[in-house]
């Protein structure tokens, strides 16, 4: 997990398999971003998220990893696509 100023991004990993075997198999990986909002619906300022362990740190480092590029996909699409209107 890590912190933007207003939005926290949770990186989560879903694995399965037979529990009588006790192997599992990834099967999804993804991160998910929620954004804090005020009364009013505007997005208000969340406390930061310090990783302290190695663990968290490597995670953290992931989060933001994945977040930069997909800020860099946003940045390439045409407006119509941003805008949902295609």
């Amino acid at each position: 997990m890590t912190t933007g100023r207003t939005s926290m991004h949770i990186h989560i990993s879903v694995h399965a398999g037979d529990p009588k075997v006790g192997e599992l198999q990834q099967t999804t990986d993804c991160l998910m971003v929620f954004v804090a909002v005020d009364e009013k619906g505007q997005p208000t300022p969340v406390p930061a998220f310090v990783p302290e362990t190695e663990e968290e740190k490597r995670l953290a480092k992931y989060a933001m990893d994945v977040k930069d590029a997909l800020d860099a996909i946003v940045e390439l699409k045409p407006e119509e696509v941003a805008a949902g209107k295609v």
